[in-house]
């Protein structure tokens, strides 16, 4: 993930911003080794990215509370009629 966002960042850096703002989450690490060249990047520091999406950290933790295992979709996750569990369960059949 981290060479993908890299390169996202590279060929972005060439347009007229004053700095990258990354809606991601700390938990997967997935931002480690990242560093754009000629911009400012913002990550807000968060675990899940979840906290994002329900406003806080503490949306997050009673909503997982109230209702555990919740899986919660991006609307790039339905466009593409996608879901977390159906990707692992297409990596699986492919290790079958």
């Amino acid at each position: 993930m981290s060479k993908t966002l890299q390169a996202e960042i590279d060929h972005a850096s060439e347009e007229d911003y004053d700095a990258f703002i990354l809606g991601y989450g700390l938990s997967s690490n997935g931002i480690i080794g990242i560093h754009p060249q000629k911009k400012r990047l913002i990550i807000p520091r968060i675990h899940d990215s979840i906290s994002l999406i329900l406003g806080s950290p503490e949306s997050y933790h009673k909503q997982a509370k109230q209702h555990p295992g919740t899986y919660y979709l991006t609307p790039g996750w339905i466009e593409k009629g996608e879901t977390p569990i159906s990707k692992f369960n297409s990596f699986a059949q492919s290790l079958w």
